[in-house]
């Protein structure tokens, strides 16, 4: 959107993209933790359904992880496809108990290889048409 209908410098659309990718990512990674708590606590049928949805996601994920550790978390969150992205890998960390400390930079990382890959994708677009 910044550099097709904007005409912002890519740099500028790849800092936003970044930044706005990232922030609440890093919301996820600090806030799940006493999310998870508040909702343990309170009986429901939410309740309910968001312990089986974490349940079934450290299923899905604990085996990639314990194969690619980090890296396949930040590669996780580099592939930009719907279902990957860095709200889902701050959540998959949390999941996978990876302490914050541990898990921001690859998440960051993550997030950058993404967003790179979207401005090269964009640009090139601009480019054919």
């Amino acid at each position: 959107m910044g550099i097709l209908a904007y005409h912002l410098p890519w740099w500028e659309v790849l800092f936003w993209s970044v930044l706005g990718n990232f922030l609440p990512a890093l919301g996820i990674l600090f806030l799940a933790g006493s999310f998870h708590n508040w909702i343990e606590k309170t009986s429901g049928f939410f309740a309910g359904k968001w312990i089986k949805l974490l349940a079934r996601a450290q299923k899905k994920f604990e085996g990639d992880y314990a194969k690619w550790g980090l890296i396949g978390l930040m590669i996780f969150i580099g592939v930009p496809l719907p279902g990957t992205g860095a709200w889902t890998g701050a959540l998959a960390a949390f999941v996978l108990g990876i302490p914050v400390k541990k898990s921001w930079p690859y998440v960051l990382g993550g997030i950058i290889i993404a967003s790179i890959a979207v401005v090269v994708l964009t640009a090139g677009a601009d480019k054919l048409f």
